[in-house]
């Protein structure tokens, strides 16, 4: 039996674990508030198209996510570590988020420690539609 790890050593995994979460997040919002700029004046619509577009998008970003993260049978729902957990790999967006100050000057947590890309997908979406709410209530855009 090993001994158990200190607190600093599983708050500075958790610290890294959310600040990889939040760039990619933030990779991901500014993505979509580019490509929601560029088809609205692309389309001849103003901001309020722009704002309209960061909302669908961001419902669509949600919709996806809860599709990657939902069980593909009841056996799912009783394991102690869901299939794919680990990340293998690592997506362009993440590429990019993981080259930013923050998480270049941190470092990455482990692959067994990192937060699967279906929920950095889904805390992105949830990003994105407040983005989208901040815009329309706070900035009148919308």
């Amino acid at each position: 039996m090993s001994a158990p790890e200190p607190p600093e050593t599983r708050i500075g995994r958790l610290a890294r674990r959310w600040i990889d979460t939040a760039a990619y997040a933030l990779v991901v919002a500014i993505l979509c508030i580019v490509g929601a700029l560029v088809v609205s004046v692309a389309t001849g619509g103003e901001l309020a198209r722009a704002n309209a577009l960061l909302f669908v998008t961001g419902w669509c970003l949600l919709a996806y996510a809860t599709f990657l993260m939902w069980p593909s049978s009841p056996d799912d729902l009783d394991e102690q570590a869901p299939s794919g957990e680990t990340v293998a790999g690592s997506t362009r967006i993440q590429s990019i988020a993981r080259s930013l100050p923050p998480l270049r000057w941190i470092g990455l947590p482990d692959p067994h420690h990192r937060m699967p890309v279906r929920r950095q997908l889904f805390v992105a979406s949830i990003l994105v539609l407040t983005l989208s709410f901040v815009a329309e209530r706070w900035l009148g855009i919308g």
